[in-house]
């Protein structure tokens, strides 16, 4: 990590915030003694990802805006229930919260 000492950078968390702010801005690694889960590729870049961090953004700000689950898994691969996991945050939770 390049060093840096400019109050407005830092920020309080946790270890867990710690390290996903690590990986998010690809400043952390796993290696070799590191468990498997750590491997773990997320959204966009998980080989099976059906939907795009644009893509996610939209449904949280639909969803947020009244749109029902069921209505906007229509335009997309998924089925309202992965809609309904990215509203409330327990799809997609490495993105901001945005929207």
């Amino acid at each position: 990590n390049p060093p840096c000492v400019k109050p407005d950078h830092l920020f309080l968390g946790t270890r867990g915030d710690n390290l996903h702010d690590a990986m998010k801005k690809g400043r952390w690694h796993p290696g070799p003694g590191v468990p498997i889960q750590f491997h773990v590729r997320f959204g966009e870049a998980h080989s099976q990802s059906k939907l795009t961090e644009a893509d996610v953004l939209e449904i949280r700000r639909r969803t947020a805006n009244g749109e029902r689950p069921i209505d906007v898994a229509e335009d997309y691969p998924v089925k309202n229930g992965t809609i309904s996991a990215i509203h409330h945050r327990r799809l997609w939770k490495h993105l901001e919260r945005e929207a």
